[in-house]
């Protein structure tokens, strides 16, 4: 015994530090441990090391454990000096309640241990409203949702880990379910139908729960879908095999969107539209054209997005002129340019937003490159420098306006690129205007600490209003810039300035300037092309 009390002070002193219960027979955990709740006639483990800290083999003993808490291998066990043995409890509860119990560990030589074992037994019960889910009839193209009711009656949260969909017309919305479940209170799951063919459907949606007693459960999904249709359609294929297709109201096809129609196909229009902002593709073949009548076909899209092969349109709504003079109308039009005196005669008299070599190529557009290195009505300022030397002012290529201050490198001061001032049509007015803006600090380069820049318009004459100002980072380093201009009114003129605050030595550069206006048709028609075929007057009906 003398011999054996120098090697266990050794053996307690070299043993790393960490939770440990236990004296000769250490186990490495805290003296306590509680399993996760545990549904009933299931089972949780635990899994832990006991070290024997004795310089000498000894056998363990166990004991203590009782159901439903058990010891995977309770039998004496031989562990050699500093060795360790792999424990494992299990947590098998059979009914719902605490459990708790105490695990004994007892070395033949020297040493003992307790463990202090606790948990839940639980009983996750799930109840539903209804097996079946009833669908409204439902349009190709559109979305109808029903909810399924669930409440957790039992003991602890029920968790529905999994769907699984017989067609996938049927989906879940996530965003509008719950699938975790608290003890004692009702969640939803919110499932969509979204037909693409016509027909009546019953498909089913299994639900994987963990309530012992409904591991799955299988909903019946009832629903018809029609080819009726109306509303925004984006991305879908009107197909034979479900025509004709019923209008029962306008249908819109958004930008970035395609509605395409396939051969065969017949579209009842029932007087109502048929708008694209986006692609619409009727791709009709000789043997089998798509038939389509409708109120009115309305694009506005290009023409390489609308394709009509071998289609019969038929629009129920077209208007008759009668023999008048339309300029009547517009006179005494109270109306925007989408009226029809606008069309038909108003633009005759329209005037240059401003004349330069790029006017008489647009209509409602006012484009400047410089690449004839002619300001034309462009001018550049400078303003705050102590002393300003502008060793460079030019129009070759863009608009470049460079100012140095003599004086001293910690000045800062102000450029002003401006525009010409654009005077407006009666009743036109700003759409957008974009370019290409450089502002440069030639003894820093592009560095957010020695520019601050704005983008700045003024109407009829009156004070700067900012587009932007100072963005992060403070420069603008060949930014291609775009701004909607719709919501400003001006009664008759418009300019732009572009301006910066540099310390010591700057330069600001503009190209590539548009800038367009409610009487742009969406594509450039040269003032020649228009008026000489009266595109927009009363002389072409």
């Amino acid at each position: 015994m003398k011999k054996l009390l120098p090697l266990l002070f050794c053996a307690f002193f070299s043993t790393p530090f960490f939770a440990q219960t236990g004296t000769g027979i250490v186990l490495l955990t805290g003296p306590t441990h509680t399993f996760t709740p545990t549904t009933v006639d299931s089972a949780s483990s635990f899994d832990f090391q006991l070290v024997n800290t004795v310089a000498i083999e000894q056998t363990v003993l166990f004991g203590g454990l009782n159901a439903p808490f058990a010891l995977a291998d309770n039998t004496p066990q031989v562990v050699a000096a500093s060795d360790t043995l792999d424990l494992s409890i299990s947590f098998t509860p059979s009914s719902i309640g605490a459990f708790s119990d105490t695990l004994n560990v007892v070395g033949t030589i020297f040493g003992d241990a307790m463990l202090v074992v606790s948990g839940d037994g639980i009983q996750v019960q799930l109840t539903w409203v209804s097996d079946t889910l009833q669908f409204a009839t439902t349009a190709i193209g559109q979305t109808d949702t029903v909810a399924l009711s669930l409440s957790s009656v039992g003991d602890g949260t029920a968790v529905i880990s999994d769907l699984q969909f017989s067609n996938s017309i049927f989906t879940v919305d996530s965003a509008a379910s719950q699938f975790n479940i608290a003890q004692g209170t009702t969640d939803i799951l919110t499932f969509v139908f979204a037909p693409i063919n016509a027909g009546e459907f019953s498909e089913t949606v299994t639900l994987s729960t963990n309530d012992p007693n409904n591991s799955q459960i299988v909903i019946t999904l009832l629903s018809t879908g029609i080819s009726e249709v109306s509303g925004e359609v984006c991305d879908f294929v009107w197909t034979a095999d479900n025509s004709p297709y019923t209008l029962v109201g306008d249908i819109v096809v958004p930008e970035g969107c395609t509605l395409t129609v396939e051969a065969g196909v017949q579209v009842v229009g029932n007087n109502y539209n048929i708008e694209v902002f986006g692609e619409f593709v009727s791709d009709g073949t000789a043997g089998s054209p798509v038939t389509i009548s409708l109120g009115e076909f309305i694009s506005h899209s290009s023409s390489e997005n609308v394709v009509l092969n071998y289609t019969d349109l038929t629009e129920t709504n077209e208007f008759e002129f009668t023999d008048a003079d339309y300029r009547l109308i517009r006179d005494q039009n109270f109306y925007s340019q989408d009226s029809l005196a606008y069309y038909l005669d108003y633009l005759e008299d329209y005037s240059y937003l401003y004349d330069n070599e790029n006017a008489t190529s647009h209509i409602g557009k006012y484009v400047e490159n410089f690449s004839d290195s002619d300001c034309q009505g462009w001018y550049s300022n400078n303003t705050s420098w102590s002393c300003p030397n502008v060793n460079s002012e030019n129009c070759s290529g863009s608009s470049y306006y460079r100012v140095i201050d003599n004086c001293s490198s910690s000045y800062w001061g102000y450029i002003n690129t401006h525009t010409p001032v654009f005077n407006l049509n009666f009743g036109e007015s700003p759409t957008n205007v974009s370019f290409i803006m450089d502002t440069y600090n030639h003894n820093w380069g592009h560095s957010d600490g020695y520019i601050d820049y704005w983008i700045q318009y003024s109407l009829d004459g009156g004070g700067w209003v900012d587009l932007e100002a100072n963005n992060s980072p403070g420069y603008l380093q060949n930014a291609n810039k775009s701004f909607d201009l719709t919501n400003l009114t001006p009664e008759n003129t418009i300019q732009f300035r572009f301006r910066g605050y540099f310390r010591y030595y700057g330069s600001i550069s503009i190209d590539n300037f548009v800038f367009t206006t409610s009487f742009y048709p969406g594509e450039d028609i040269p003032f020649s092309e228009a008026f000489g075929t009266n595109l927009f007057s009363t002389g072409g009906i």
